[in-house]
């Protein structure tokens, strides 16, 4: 006898169901299990893989060094733009001026 086997697709997850989380955890306060090599978070127990903690740390840090070099960049083209529009006005108000002691010296 030949056993068949069912390849038909099965639904996996139920339409519009979710899983709901009740708060995001920061993992702010944590302890180090040396035996199994494992860290604890202290709020929700959650337990993570040493290196994949590790990794993640730094990947966060990548991500802020990224975002710091971006705002770093902004700032400078920021000033820059502020200095190009006070020199403009300096200009503009140097025109007016000239334009009103030539109209007063017209004028006479």
């Amino acid at each position: 006898m030949v056993d068949i086997v069912d390849f038909t697709r099965k639904q996996q997850f139920k339409v519009g169901e979710k899983k709901v989380y009740d708060h995001q955890c920061a993992h702010s306060q944590l302890t180090i299990d040396e035996k199994r090599r494992l860290i604890v978070c202290d709020n929700c127990g959650q337990h993570f893989d040493a290196f994949d903690y590790v990794m993640r740390i730094a990947e966060k840090e990548i991500r802020i060094r990224s975002n710091l070099r971006y705002l770093r960049g902004k700032t400078k083209q920021l000033s820059e733009e502020i200095e190009a529009k006070k020199r403009e006005l300096r200009n503009i108000k140097a025109q007016v001026s000239r334009a009103n002691k030539r109209s007063t010296q017209t004028d006479k």
